[in-house]
């Protein structure tokens, strides 16, 4: 099983905050049956700066310690930015990762209360150039729903 959407990466997002906490997440994940995770952290959102390269790089090391600790999880690299205007752009200059870095899927943030206006010509873009946006929308912490 695959697990698209975690933020097990250590002090990058919301997420974990500490690598034992990361190797602890994906020991879980492995006991549910997860084989693979991709890594999803924020970006763009508040302060959450995290460009494809500095994912790739936590994702390597995390990689690495799940390796040394024998954990059968293949973690890779992904993102969750939220929606903003000519994100093309963000994919050619290397701001965006694509889900497992594979240049097909960007899964992408909404706002909580609101799409933007520019939100559905944003989609279209994208699939023009061959990258799928899968949606999800902001949560405040707490939320259930």
């Amino acid at each position: 099983m695959i697990d698209i959407h975690s933020h097990i990466l250590p002090h990058i997002d919301d997420g974990s905050r500490y690598i034992l906490k990361s190797v602890e997440d994906a020991k879980k994940a492995a006991r549910e049956g997860i084989t693979h995770m991709v890594l999803t952290p924020h970006h763009g959102v508040g302060s959450y700066r995290n460009t494809r390269g500095k994912i790739l790089d936590a994702t390597r090391r995390l990689h690495m310690r799940l390796h040394s600790e024998r954990v059968p999880v293949k973690v890779l690299a992904g993102q969750q930015p939220l929606i903003f205007e000519n994100m093309i752009q963000g994919l050619e200059n290397g701001e965006l990762c694509t889900l497992a870095d594979r240049g097909q899927y960007l899964l992408i943030d909404l706002p909580k209360n609101s799409i933007p206006t520019f939100a559905a010509d944003e989609l279209l873009t994208l699939q023009q150039h061959g990258i799928i946006g899968a949606c999800s929308t902001r949560k405040e912490q707490g939320d259930s729903k």
